[in-house]
């Protein structure tokens, strides 16, 4: 896999450090040791995914990774980044505004050297959030990218903590809701995804399993439907994939599913037509 490392400098004050992965069909080109190659291979028409991953780790996670490796192999360029305080961006205490900025600064910087291709997101986890979010602000500005590919998404915060497993104990609690759930607000993490796609006109894929642990199914399920029932009908249109817990994929391996490969290059396809 074929790689270079990218960062990005919004201010003085931090860095976000990125990962740019080339499609595999550029493996073998003589040209790969010509400065600037990575950059003008962005801009020649392949398309393109901007990735934000989830809470734990960094880009370079086992599972991301071998995301990285089946989108290349499908003919795909990666821009995989950190956020700050994560990996080796500049540790500086996250916020969503926070993050939600890193998201919308690397993306503006793929959308002006990609010269046209098709440019995709792709969240997972906590990503789903962040993307989500940043693709309601470029909707607003006329902004939209070919499709949204929501990996283990969860419809809200407050709903994903009350289903946390570690949360169970306390639920039955009368002050549950007031020292927990409620407490995102304070601390500026909402992550309002379905209120946000409301206003994103991109399509949107949602992938789950029914196995994960960390991110209840049943949450997924209610994404889908409130965006179904909420976005205009004018908007792109919404899918999902679920993938049978039989298949043990949990939270993050649904990139080992033999079916994932399918799933991308036809709905990838139909979302690059249209």
């Amino acid at each position: 896999m074929l790689t270079c490392l990218c960062n990005f400098v919004p201010s003085l004050k931090y860095c976000i450090v990125a990962r740019h992965v080339l499609p595999s069909k550029f493996h073998n080109s003589s040209e790969i040791e010509e400065e600037g190659f990575f950059l003008a291979a962005l801009g020649r028409g392949d398309p393109v995914v901007v990735y934000m991953h989830g809470n734990s780790g960094s880009r370079a996670s086992t599972h991301r990774i071998e995301l990285y490796q089946l989108l290349s192999n499908l003919g795909y360029h990666i821009i995989a980044f950190d956020y700050r305080s994560y990996g080796d961006s500049t540790n500086e205490s996250p916020s969503e505004q926070g993050v939600v900025s890193d998201s919308l600064f690397v993306l503006s910087w793929t959308m002006e050297r990609v010269k046209g291709a098709p440019l995709f997101v792709w969240g997972h986890s906590l990503g789903t959030g962040v993307s989500s979010h940043s693709l309601d602000i470029l909707s607003q500005k006329g902004v939209h990218p070919k499709g949204l590919i929501l990996e283990a998404p969860f419809n809200n915060m407050r709903d994903e903590i009350r289903e946390h497993p570690l949360a169970r104990v306390f639920r039955f609690l009368p002050w549950f809701d007031f020292c927990f759930a409620d407490s995102v607000g304070e601390n500026n993490l909402l992550f309002e995804t379905d209120k946000h796609l409301r206003n994103v006109r991109s399509r949107v894929l949602i992938l789950h399993a029914e196995d994960d642990k960390v991110i209840p199914f049943k949450l997924a399920k209610k994404l889908y439907e409130s965006t179904v029932q909420g976005r205009s009908p004018h908007f792109g249109k919404v899918k999902f994939v679920k993938f049978e817990g039989k298949w043990g994929h949990g939270h993050k391996w649904i990139c080992r599913s033999p079916d994932l490969p399918n799933v991308i290059r036809y709905l990838f396809i139909l979302y690059s037509l249209t």
